[in-house]
């Protein structure tokens, strides 16, 4: 599963379900690209995705992006892009990463051109349909082997 970071910017956050498990991809501002300038200062800024398995202790979450917080809908928790909660109920607690790579959209998609690619508020379409350039997002729960 692809996970465009041009995608990511508008949604910030994206609960899913890949090879039957349950992630959460979370996006935030304030990382620079220095491929399309001189210097990483001075280059546009594309973002940071992670991504996490979506239960903690047994406890499903689903999250959502709310004014400028991620929080989870059953707590009312904040969380951060490193996978913490910083407040509510379940401060102090992370959830637990899962193997993801990020990845020049041409490159993968030329070796991987049956990968399904997420888009806001559609259903996920396969990568031989995509022709917008970016970052994609791989994930792997476990041993590094991606999943479709």
């Amino acid at each position: 599963m692809a996970y465009p970071f041009d995608a990511l910017k508008k949604v910030h956050v994206v609960n899913d379900t890949v090879a039957k498990t349950g992630i959460v991809v979370l996006w935030t501002p304030g990382t620079s690209s220095p491929l399309d300038t001189d210097t990483v200062a001075g280059g546009r800024d594309v973002g940071a995705a992670t991504v996490y398995l979506r239960t903690l202790d047994g406890q499903p979450l689903t999250f959502k992006f709310a004014g400028t917080n991620i929080v989870d809908k059953e707590t009312g928790s904040v969380w951060d892009i490193l996978g913490q909660a910083t407040s509510g109920q379940l401060a102090g607690k992370t959830l637990t990463p899962v193997v993801a790579v990020n990845s020049f959209w041409f490159a993968w998609a030329a070796y991987q051109p049956h990968t399904r690619v997420y888009q806001p508020g559609l259903a996920t379409v396969n990568a031989s349909s995509v022709t917008s350039p970016g970052i994609s997002r791989r994930w792997a729960p476990s041993g590094g082997r991606s999943h479709r």
